[in-house]
């Protein structure tokens, strides 16, 4: 587990939501949730100073996710962010690396390569077992 990881886990496929929370139950500390990006920002706000990453999709209703990181980075320029979505192309892209993006993941998405994503964003080793 890695110690003082808490993440904001947001998308607004709830199945999604509930996969995540299962497979990184051993790897963070704890989770905050939200189904779209204005209950994410409202979510942010509150813990701020407890929340150490956030992983995001981009489509979603009533603010998408590269909206949602705009807001964000108006609070704070530190927060790693990492994009997961099945809707990438070259422009979300590059708009999500202008919103200094640590990573951008495509779904169904790769739990090994997620993992090795917030090990490297809280500088701790990863397990040398591939996960499955």
């Amino acid at each position: 587990m890695i110690k003082a990881s808490k993440v904001l886990l947001v998308d607004d496929e709830q199945e999604l939501l509930e996969n995540l929370s299962f497979d990184l139950r051993d790897t963070v500390e704890e989770l905050f949730f939200a189904t779209n990006g204005r209950d994410a920002l409202e979510i942010y706000q509150e813990y701020q100073s407890e929340i150490s990453c956030i992983i995001t999709d981009i489509k979603m209703p009533k603010m998408n996710g590269l909206q949602f990181i705009s807001k964000i980075r108006e609070l704070s320029q530190t927060v790693p962010v990492i994009f997961l979505t099945a809707h990438g192309d070259q422009e979300q892209m590059k708009l999500a690396l202008s919103l200094n993006a640590f990573d951008f993941i495509s779904k169904p998405y790769d739990l090994w390569e997620l993992k090795e994503a917030l090990h490297s964003i809280y500088n701790t080793p990863l397990d040398s077992v591939k996960a499955s």
